[in-house]
């Protein structure tokens, strides 16, 4: 006698629902269930499950682009809500990857939903002999419904705690940049790594299950860290807001000794690690990359791909503290250009913290410092990894220069760095983060062409790229006078010398000329909407 319990069915019934089907499985099953009846009222239908959702409280937080669908699944009428979490990368049932298509059509998932007459037999409507046959292993659905009680518990979890802020100080009392957006998030339902995370905060319990459910995983243990922080009040008209040693005027600009202290931490910090991951010699050095073309990025191109990235880091850390109309934007830079890149990495040098109630918090200058070094690292990462697509695209369909727009197939799109998720709370004891990577250089792999290009690397010869700046090899030999000749060569390099045609650049600011000095001098303290920074 065959066992029940083993199989459960897709369909069974065919219009029966099951309990983890989406809105778009519910209209396909509608649409089989009365193939020869008007499809007027199934439509009518299937927008009002749309707008109102299956119940689940976490489906709104997943933002709905169209049903991604497993090709074997749809030939049963099979789709859990589960598929559109973008943790998953695969079918957990097939293993075979989704498409936003229908593979033997090329119409959308739910195309045939709004036809007058649907004729596919993958997508729309299923023969005859093949309706209510389907069945799914009782373990398989098990594993799935376990996926779904831990997205509820992670949804849970989102909406109990405290909205807590972290935000720069410098943007809220001095110019902030259009050229500059922050990159840490906070773990989200949206994030393809939150169950990850949320794994590694329970020391990896889920790991074996997610993994089997091609959920992405992050194979690295979530460090913490605990921040005292003390109640702020934003300072008054004449107030100091740095207590430290007076700034210093480097060349017509006005420069902080925590500024300047922090960028001889963070070039320290990029030594450490070029020392450490490129053996032959090499110095990171920062060149007038502005006008190179797209021809000198082939297989036999004479750029340096890791002096390239440095110096778009040079080029972003410094622009802070020059006036806006000084400051050249990613948008002139032919690189940015190419892979439509629009905006740095912010890199804050101080922050406080804004609970749900209003209240401020300023932490320990060891979190201020912990918050910059960490952005100036994954600014560096993503430097990194925007030079090497577009030179990978390049590489493999050479383009001509041009001066509007770049086909869209070189457009970078960045893949999901788990360094980038900080999850923090505010407790009695202070500021509790929970993070990955000791630093996002970790997460760095340099590619074979990276390499490549360190060792065609011109340096001073002949016919190089102009060179402004180079670090000392040596981590240790960086000083402070090694960054007041970073931030001189960095004073001619802002004056853009070439026309930029892109769209982020056509912004203008009012700078009156007095205000970077009065920001120094702590006496502007009008604080207008906040920058947040995570």
């Amino acid at each position: 006698m065959r066992n029940d319990w083993s199989l459960k069915k897709f369909n069974e019934g065919w219009a029966f629902a099951h309990p983890l089907e989406s809105a778009y499985s519910r209209g396909r099953r509608r649409l089989n269930a009365n193939p020869a009846c008007s499809l007027s009222m199934i439509r009518h239908h299937f927008r009002l499950q749309q707008g109102e959702g299956t119940g689940d409280p976490w489906e709104q937080a997943v933002y709905w682009q169209g049903p991604r669908q497993c090709p074997s699944c749809a030939k049963h009428l099979f789709h859990p809500l589960l598929y559109e979490l973008p943790s998953l990368q695969r079918c957990p049932i097939h293993h075979i990857q989704f498409t936003n298509r229908c593979p033997q059509c090329g119409l959308p998932w739910d195309r045939p939903l709004t036809m007058r007459t649907p004729s596919c037999e993958v997508c729309g409507l299923l023969p005859i002999d093949q309706r209510g046959r389907a069945q799914l292993p009782a373990k398989t659905y098990r594993r799935l419904r376990w996926l779904n009680r831990r997205v509820q518990e992670c949804w849970e979890a989102q909406n109990a705690r405290d909205y807590v802020s972290i935000c720069d100080l410098r943007a809220t009392i001095a110019w902030t940049s259009d050229a500059e957006r922050s990159r840490f998030t906070v773990p989200a339902l949206s994030d393809p790594l939150l169950l990850s995370f949320e794994s590694a905060k329970r020391h990896g319990r889920w790991d074996r299950n997610l993994q089997s459910l091609e959920v992405k995983t992050v194979k690295e243990p979530i460090r913490t860290r605990l921040a005292k922080v003390h109640p702020w009040t934003p300072p008054t008209l004449g107030s100091a807001l740095i207590r430290s040693t007076p700034p210093q005027r480097l060349h017509g600009v006005t420069v902080t000794h925590l500024s300047r202290t922090l960028l001889c931490l963070a070039l320290r910090r990029l030594a450490f690690w070029h020392r450490s991951h490129i053996p032959q010699p090499h110095r990171l050095s920062w060149c007038d990359f502005r006008n190179t073309r797209p021809e000198d990025f082939g297989a036999d191109g004479t750029v340096c791909l890791l002096c390239l990235a440095f110096s778009l880091w040079c080029q972003a850390v410094t622009m802070k503290y020059f006036a806006p109309g000084q400051v050249a934007t990613p948008g002139h830079h032919e690189i940015c250009r190419i892979g439509r890149y629009s905006s740095f990495s912010q890199t804050p040098e101080q922050v406080f913290i804004e609970s749900n109630d209003g209240r401020l918090f300023r932490p320990t200058p060891s979190l201020d410092r912990w918050f910059y070094l960490r952005a100036t690292d994954f600014l560096f990462l993503e430097l990194m990894s925007l030079v090497t697509s577009v030179h990978d695209k390049l590489v493999e369909a050479p383009a001509d220069f041009s001066m509007t727009q770049y086909h869209s197939r070189y457009r970078t799109v960045f893949p999901q760095f788990a360094s980038r998720l900080i999850d923090y709370q505010l407790t009695h004891r202070g500021l509790d983060l929970m993070y990955w990577f000791k630093t996002p250089l970790q997460e760095l792999q340099l590619a074979q062409a990276i390499r490549d290009s360190v060792n065609r690397c011109h340096g001073e010869k002949e016919g190089a790229t102009p060179r402004l700046w180079s670090a000392d090899p040596d981590p240790r030999a960086v000083k402070l006078k090694d960054v007041d000749a970073f931030i001189y060569s960095a004073a001619p390099s802002m004056h853009c010398g070439r026309a930029s045609f892109f769209s982020w650049t056509t912004h203008h600011w009012d700078w009156p000329g007095d205000s970077l000095q009065r920001y120094s001098n702590a006496s502007v303290v009008h604080a207008p909407t906040s920058r947040r920074f995570l």
